[in-house]
């Protein structure tokens, strides 16, 4: 085991080596030359005493200061360390640095799992940092101990059972080691080796489980963006400003994609794309704490679209789009718009084709756009679902949605219908008289992979591959995702489940299914915002501003009935807590036959005003007035003018549409 393998080097120079190896593929600086390295003048922790080249300084932030909208923004600077200590830089303000050395020596280390990136853990190496000329010997001595300490725990979590590489308390614990190392720099010898500790962490596991993932998180968008992202970036940046190591440039690659990932998870409406375990309030939304991360991106990559993206947040929620808390990032990191725009991102993007398999398929990038997200891939984190294969369709308001809204971890809602397959717009599979828990995908659980190689090692003992994107194209006025579920279920019941999806830009979106299940039967489903309308094969979801119409053309038996939300079996799991931006969802679609089975729904998208009752109207309104055709090894759906051919038999190997 990786963890057995570091403890023993760290007693000898076989340590030195492996680390020196290690640090070639990622920092590209060997052991002895970062021991070499001296601390810049205080403060050098995310920002400079003197100007340096691609960080920000001092002066820098005080000219930012002095500018709007940040001018007006100076008095608010209160209620944590950073944020006086930082105020304090900017106006000299006597009463303001004793506020924030008082707070700082209130602040007591926090241990173990608990670790919380906005806490002690970041605020005692940032305010000794900041404050180090206004504390007294005695005061640092009290300060720096209690890094130490904090520091000590981090590692020993880092090493112990419970760290997994996909989960937010890795990144918070090497975030911790990171900045105390660089704090103490030069007082501290134990400084040396918390930084030795925290860059095998980088090296041997953090940065190849980000580039793995293509940048894309694994907890929901709450989770991801608000305690995985922003530790590892800050981090990163207290790596340069301290000591000049620059983690940015050769990690270039997937830190794009994630600039670029945190883009595409914003709906029109400034929320983020519903999966896994997504709370409400802010943490749902760009509001308050994304552009920490999107600023912490564009300034590292010099990347003019992220600044754009940063505006635009801004703009939306006439803020700076910084929570209170957070603020003193924003006089650190917040850029001014490009005075240009930057080329528009492609419209369709597939994030981690190997690992997280999530698909984002827009019609634009404007207001009344749709956005369309496919999710099928493996488990990585107890906060994500098991819902291979699912997908949300949002236009002018959410339509078909991921049901569940997240509250207690532990609470039955959760644990009993929304984690699950049942609560997604996904398939079932299972024997008639089981009952629904046993249509589900399966249940996995494993959270203390140590390194890429220790979880691929797990994915496969434990079975943790749940599902794989097979093929993604985007043609222009068409894209084309096809997915492997079968992983998901119990291979004693299905042999195969694959679905196919092809997004006629901005119109429709067909879904082809295929279940091989002996015996079996299997259920499609659509959660919709609104309480569904069903007439003969046709269903409807109906929004404030756009409606969805569907159509079943496949199975011939289909009849489409409409299930009570949060329904299992003969009993109901309500949500324990409804949060802001929470879409708890109305009502599911359901189409059930026996297997081997197909399923051919057309969707159509549009406005509220093109039709918006259930039954062959709306879809013609829709224009999903859609008719199945067939030919030798293929079905199809005519509609709007063109025709979409799956082939019938065989693995998935692409569309045609005429």
């Amino acid at each position: 085991m990786r963890r057995e393998r570091v403890v023993t080097a760290r007693r000898g120079k076989a340590w030195i080596l492996a680390l020196g190896l290690g640090l070639g593929m990622g920092l590209g600086y060997s052991p002895e030359e970062v021991c070499a390295q001296e601390a810049r003048p205080r403060p050098r922790l995310l920002f400079t005493a003197r100007p340096v080249a691609g960080v920000p300084s001092l002066d820098e932030v005080r000219a930012r200061a002095a500018e709007a909208p940040w001018r007006a923004r100076v008095g608010d600077l209160d209620g944590n360390v950073a944020n006086l200590a930082l105020r304090w830089r900017l106006t000299g303000d006597a009463a303001v640095a004793a506020r924030a050395v008082d707070a700082l020596l209130e602040l007591a280390p926090e241990e173990g799992y608990g670790l919380d990136y906005q806490g002690a853990l970041l605020y005692l190496p940032l305010g000794y940092d900041w404050l180090h000329e206004k504390l007294t010997p005695p005061q640092r001595v009290q300060v720096a101990d209690r890094i130490a300490r904090q520091a000590e725990a981090c590692r020993a979590f880092l090493q112990g059972p419970e760290e997994h590489i996909f989960h937010t308390s890795a990144y918070r614990a090497a975030m911790g080691l990171g900045l105390a190392a660089v704090a103490l720099w030069g007082e501290r010898p134990a400084a040396v080796e918390w930084l030795r500790a925290c860059q095998d962490q980088l090296e041997r596991s953090l940065f190849p489980a980000c580039r793995y993932l293509d940048g894309a998180g694994v907890a929901g968008m709450s989770y991801s963006m608000g305690d995985a992202f922003p530790p590892l970036l800050l981090l990163q940046w207290a790596l340069k400003s301290g000591l000049g190591l620059d983690t940015f440039q050769k990690n270039r690659d997937w830190l794009t994609s994630r600039l670029q990932y945190l883009r595409y998870s914003t709906l029109p409406d400034h929320t983020f794309v519903r999966w896994g375990d997504i709370v409400g309030g802010s943490r749902a939304s760009t509001r308050d704490e994304a552009r920490l991360v999107v600023d912490l991106l564009s300034r590292a990559l010099e990347r003019a679209d992220g600044r754009a993206f940063a505006a635009e947040i801004a703009k939306r929620w006439q803020n700076q789009g910084y929570h209170s808390a957070v603020l003193y990032l924003g006089f650190l990191f917040g850029a001014a718009a490009p005075e240009a725009p930057p080329p528009a991102l492609p419209l369709c993007r597939l994030f981690g084709k190997a690992s997280v398999g999530q698909a984002f398929l827009r019609s634009g990038w404007g207001e009344g756009d749709t956005v369309v997200f496919v999710k099928c891939g493996d488990y990585f984190d107890d906060h994500g679902h098991f819902d291979q294969g699912s997908f949300t369709i949002f236009r002018k308001g959410h339509l078909a949605i991921d049901a569940g809204c997240y509250g207690d971890f532990n609470a039955d809602h959760r644990l009993r219908f929304a984690r699950h397959s049942m609560a997604h717009n996904t398939l079932l599979i299972g024997r008639p008289g089981e009952p629904l828990a046993r249509w589900c995908q399966r249940v996995v659980k494993s959270q203390d992979s140590q390194d890429l190689e220790d979880y691929q090692r797990k994915k496969k003992r434990l079975s943790l591959e749940t599902g794989e994107v097979l093929a993604f194209e985007d043609r222009g006025e068409w894209s084309y995702l096809a997915a492997d579920l079968t992983p998901a279920y119990d291979p004693s019941v299905v042999r195969l489940a694959t679905r196919e999806f092809v997004f006629l830009r901005g119109t429709h979106l067909v879904l082809f299914d295929r279940v091989d299940a002996p015996g079996a039967r299997a259920r499609w489903l659509l959660h919709g915002a609104k309480r569904p309308e069903v007439a003969g094969t046709d269903f409807a979801v109906r929004g404030e501003a756009s409606a969805l119409a569907g159509r079943v053309l496949l199975p011939a038996d289909a009849s489409p009935r409409v299930v009570e939300e949060y329904r299992v079996d003969d009993a109901g799991f309500p949500p324990d807590g409804k949060g802001e931006f929470h879409v708890p969802g109305e009502g599911r679609v359901e189409v059930e036959t026996a297997a081997p089975a197909a399923f051919l729904v057309v969707l159509a998208i549009g406005d509220a005003a093109n039709g918006a009752g259930a039954g062959g109207a709306a879809g013609a309104a829709l224009g999903a007035d859609a008719t199945l055709v067939r030919a030798e090894g293929q079905v199809g759906a005519r509609v709007g003018g063109r025709t979409v051919w799956f082939r019938t038999s065989g693995a998935p190997r692409g569309v045609r549409v005429e």
